[in-house]
């Protein structure tokens, strides 16, 4: 017998749900990564970028510039064996971290 529900709720923001719909994502995130091939720096970029977020607006939201941010994202096509967005995109959904949402984001 239920007795109630108790529901914890936070805007993600530069997050948009009608996006997600749009998307063929599952609907779910996961809290922890999926692996630990990225660290937790690179996942948080890496959220951002799938998420259709330019260097500049990333480099906004995670205190940085947007050289440092480029920089970044050349080191992650490079470790992950790409040369190309789409083909980044294309690996980070076959190792679930399209589904990754990184703690800074639901943190307070």
């Amino acid at each position: 017998q239920c007795k109630g529900i108790v529901v914890y709720c936070k805007n993600i923001e530069g997050f948009a749900f009608n996006e997600l719909f749009a998307s063929h994502l599952s609907g779910s995130f996961l809290l922890t990564k999926p692996d630990d091939f990225f660290d937790e720096k690179e996942s948080e970029i890496i959220f951002l970028k799938l998420q259709g977020q330019m260097s500049k607006s990333i480099a906004r939201r995670l205190v940085s510039s947007p050289l440092d941010v480029e920089n970044m994202l050349q080191e992650l096509y490079y470790k992950a064996g790409v040369k190309h967005f789409d083909d980044f995109s294309e690996f980070c959904n076959k190792r679930n971290y399209h589904r990754y949402l990184p703690r800074r984001f639901i943190e307070s």
